[in-house]
């Protein structure tokens, strides 16, 4: 279909918000310049200083994606039920903020730092009971726990040894109930909660969490830990490890700490031995952390130490030894500095139930929520023991078509209501009392209700999150197109990409490269050894053999192919076939053995694959937006468009 791309000049009025300004159409659909402004500011911040764009280079960017999103929409893509039901998931997460009460969350946020201010080191005891249990089994639980505190109270048995017997936390338990020291989020709200209110020595009333009952005794509190920063030297050593290395590992860790005792630089050893290859290079720096975060033998030897520079004996966790080494201990942050964090923590947290109801509360008020106390009683009394087994006859309420409640002006019946508890019985009610099931159904039908109003209006009341709603659909449809005309064909097409390959092969060189044997030596005696070996035709795997009889330590050995800045002994060999050189690099002697020099030649394509696929997806991608460009008539108003350039300058 042919196209054309031309410019438009249209007089604009200027009425800035009387109405949208028109940016540019593809063909009959308009393009605002506000949203065109939003998407540009808000990506100027992102890029600005990675790849800066001006309006006019980030128009033919925009427009090429309006383009792709266009040809996804009319191929219908965007009425696909996988697709529906991403965006849908997109489009829940995006309204969750929406969704929620702020001012109750400060407070909880408050409240959260309050108690970072303390650790907490407590005992429990737990009856478990199933969130949805019967009354009956609720009650029971109850008077079990209550009669286990009783006896811990009258002396009868101590805490440790009821928790032994009784509770039904076997892994703690076993410990007499001790669960450490802990601190916010670590526990459920209402623990949590228990054993920040109990006094020390103390033990809780029963404390009814998702998990049951529990009985909480308050052993100790202490000022917040803090964080620890150290680094560390670690040798692997886990269940796979077979006994021979295991060993090696458990001799290497002890060697490594002798030399550490003879004065030995940490880092130098770190960079050296470490089998933590993404610490080793920075001397086993790792990031700073709190109480656990860490395997809990890593975690005591860490906050045991006490001065900047002291480091632990080598120590055995389930992944290996370790020897770690203080470098900074940091007390609580700020209140502002960890605010966003906490903020984050009460989201996934079980007292966001706090901000839901006052939250819903504020709806009913807005929305004029009016209900009819006597039309929810006639659903009640038409509501027998049935409901239990899910066998309740709907057909009992038929004569039932009053309004049950309104909100903003909608009327919800009592018909609706039924059907919400014939759906609510056919996935299993439990319970003795079916009026007060069908309350507890009728307060989540009408939360529902009202919470589905709400994220009905979202986009008419919150401009910002109809344009971020509008963003990531076009992004979901683009992705999805995307990947079928550029990303997966550039995959698939092995012809293609071997064409392409063949065509752009001096794009993809290997530099020039050696291979080389690299042995690093604890002396320069070793070294000469090695040399001698080396000289006398011997393998790796024999000198190794031959010179750490005594220590893992002595010859260090690496093979491989490098270039230039790939390892500092091969930057400072000589690159001749054959020759066996000699360096010093972190306080080791190293020996550089050159097996071969590698000129500089093209990759294989099995060698640069993911460089070949990334620029044929580019052509590809080039291509599809010439044929785009081809279909669809976009134009352009440059009046509006001039205007937009100076309110951006």
């Amino acid at each position: 279909m042919k196209k054309s791309l031309f410019v438009l000049a249209i007089f604009y009025t200027g009425l800035l918000f009387a109405q949208e300004r028109v940016l540019f159409s593809i063909d009959d659909e308009k393009y605002s310049a506000e949203e065109f402004e939003a998407v540009y500011l808000k990506n100027r911040d992102i890029g600005k200083n990675i790849d800066p764009k001006t309006p006019s280079e980030y128009l033919d960017l925009y427009i090429n994606f309006k383009l792709k999103v266009k040809e996804a929409r009319d191929l219908g893509m965007d009425t696909l039920p996988r697709f529906v039901r991403e965006f849908k998931n997109y489009r829940n997460q995006l309204a969750k903020p929406y969704l929620e009460d702020r001012t109750v969350d400060s407070l909880l946020i408050a409240e959260a730092y309050s108690r970072m201010q303390q650790e907490v080191h407590a005992s429990h005891i737990m009856i478990d009971l199933a969130p949805g249990a019967l009354p009956e089994d609720t009650i029971a639980a109850y008077k079990k726990i209550m009669k286990i505190r009783k006896q811990i109270v009258d002396g009868e048995i101590t805490f440790a040894a009821s928790a032994r017997i009784n509770s039904t936390d076997v892994g703690s338990g076993e410990n007499g109930g001790d669960l450490g020291y802990f601190s916010v989020f670590d526990m459920v709200y209402p623990f949590e909660t228990a054993a920040y209110t109990t006094p020390v020595g103390e033990i809780s009333m029963p404390v009814r969490s998702q998990f049951g009952y529990h009985l909480v005794k308050v052993l100790d509190k202490r000022p917040n830990s803090g964080t620890v920063q150290v680094k560390h030297i670690f040798l692997i050593s886990n269940e796979k490890t077979g006994a021979e290395q295991a060993k090696t590992a458990e001799n290497r860790i002890q060697e490594i700490y002798e030399r550490l005792q003879a004065g030995e630089d940490f880092d130098q050893l770190a960079r050296q031995f470490s089998d933590d290859k993404n610490t080793a290079d920075k001397g086993g720096l790792l990031k700073p952390f709190g109480i656990n975060a860490m395997m809990r033998e890593f975690e005591e030897n860490s906050f045991a130490l006490q001065n900047t520079g002291d480091y632990s004996k080598p120590f055995k966790t389930s992944i290996g030894w370790h020897i770690v080494m203080l470098v900074e201990k940091q007390g609580l942050p700020p209140f502002e500095d960890v605010k966003g964090s906490i903020e984050q923590q009460i989201s996934r947290d079980s007292r966001s139930a706090k901000s839901r109801i006052v939250f819903i509360n504020n709806l009913k008020k807005e929305y004029n929520f009016t209900e009819n106390a006597k039309a929810l009683t006639q659903v009640e009394n038409v509501v027998d023991e049935s409901l239990f087994k899910g066998e309740w006859d709907v057909a009992k309420a038929a004569k039932l078509k009053k309004t049950l409640f309104t909100l903003d002006g909608n009327t919800y019946s009592q018909q609706d209501f039924v059907t919400y508890i014939d759906n609510a019985q056919k996935r299993g009610i439990k319970g003795t009392n079916p009026k007060e099931e069908v309350f507890k159904i009728y307060s989540r039908y009408i939360n529902q209700r009202i919470m589905e109003y709400e994220d009905s209006k979202l986009e008419e009341k919150y401009p910002a999150f109809k344009m971020l709603v509008g963003e990531y659909r076009d992004g979901i449809l683009l992705f999805d197109l995307t990947q079928e005309k550029v990303w997966n064909a550039a995959s698939k097409d092995s012809a293609g990409l071997y064409a392409f390959w063949e065509s752009n092969k001096t794009d993809y060189m290997w530099p020039d490269r050696v291979q080389a044997n690299i042995f690093s030596c604890e002396s320069e005696k070793i070294a000469k050894k090695v040399a001698k070996y080396l000289k006398g035709g011997s393998s790796v795997s024999e000198i190794e053999k031959s010179l750490n009889k005594d220590s893992e330590l002595v010859v260090v050995a690496d093979s491989g192919k490098y270039a230039k800045g790939d390892k500092l002994a091969i930057d400072q060999a000589n690159w001749v076939k054959g020759d066996i050189n000699t360096s010093t690099v972190d306080g080791r002697v190293v020996v550089t053995q050159i097996v071969n020099v590698l000129p500089s030649a093209p990759k294989e394509l099995s060698e640069a694959r993911g460089l070949v696929i990334s620029d044929y997806q580019k052509k590809l991608e080039a291509e599809w937006i010439a044929a785009l460009k081809e279909k669809y008539s976009v134009a352009i108003n440059e009046e509006v468009f001039r205007s937009v350039e100076a309110e951006l300058e």
